[in-house]
């Protein structure tokens, strides 16, 4: 026969458990406003402590990740004390959850929601089945950087996030759209690699505006009936670079060309 203490036994641990999660939630909450504060000092420290922008997109990256880890645990922790009397209230576990959500509701609020799709591919091109190639810049890239090679996976992900981007077809001749792809690239601020118009290459590069770093720019022109087509690839040395720059690159260039 159970005793008036086995009995108590379930509610008298209630407390001792509440005590663990509103421990557990404290700690989280701490935790989150050292890791946002992380995220607004990664830009920071590159802009005005001159922190190479691998790095201080490094931690960009991890305070991102971190913050993801904690808002679920907010959310599970939310979950349990919802069904328990003694706790830390879901509050406080709901505080958690928006800490953590934070970096990454910046970074989508500031890229716009027709570019989070973009947030992990770190190569685009407008021709997914026959991309243009990197000559020259190649050998400006150092060990742990990106490869430029063209995967049929980096093909799949980008048609299914962006199936209308596709090339420049211009009504200009092989040399004028040359030219004016030429221009183009000038009038944009990007420093030039390589010139090839015998093979209707261009190569260039690009600083990212927010942590500086260095994304490769290939153009190549082909003559197509009476015209040409132009083709623009854009990739990110390091990562999976700035989030949306790639494809805003490829428009903002097709914008400005005219013909």
């Amino acid at each position: 026969m159970k005793t008036k203490h086995d009995w108590n036994f379930a509610s008298e641990s209630t407390p001792e458990r509440g005590t663990k999660i509103r421990w557990i939630v404290r700690t989280g909450i701490i935790l989150a406003v050292i890791n946002l504060l992380g995220f607004v000092a990664a830009p920071l420290s590159r802009l005005h402590l001159n922190v190479p922008g691998t790095i201080a997109f490094q931690l960009f990256t991890y305070t991102v990740q971190i913050g993801l880890v904690l808002a679920a645990t907010g959310l599970v922790l939310s979950i349990i004390t919802a069904f328990m009397k003694t706790g830390p209230g879901w509050k406080s576990c709901l505080f958690l959850l928006l800490l953590g959500l934070s970096p990454i509701g910046a970074v989508l609020g500031y890229i716009g929601p027709d570019r989070y799709r973009d947030l992990m591919i770190h190569d685009i091109s407008t021709d997914t089945s026959d991309p243009p190639e990197f000559v020259e810049a190649v050998k400006l890239r150092g060990t742990g950087e990106n490869s430029t090679v063209y995967s049929d996976r980096l093909a799949a992900r980008q048609r299914a996030a962006y199936p209308n981007l596709g090339p420049i077809v211009s009504r200009l001749s092989l040399d004028d759209a040359l030219t004016e792809a030429t221009q183009v690239v000038k009038d944009l601020g990007w420093e030039f690699v390589n010139v090839d118009y015998d093979k209707g290459i261009i190569e260039a590069y690009d600083i990212t505006p927010v942590f500086g770093l260095t994304d490769d720019i290939v153009i190549r022109v082909r003559r197509e009936g009476s015209g040409s087509r132009i083709d623009v690839r854009s990739t990110a040395r390091f990562g999976s670079g700035e989030p949306g720059i790639n494809v805003e690159r490829i428009r903002r260039f097709a914008s400005s060309f005219r013909g």
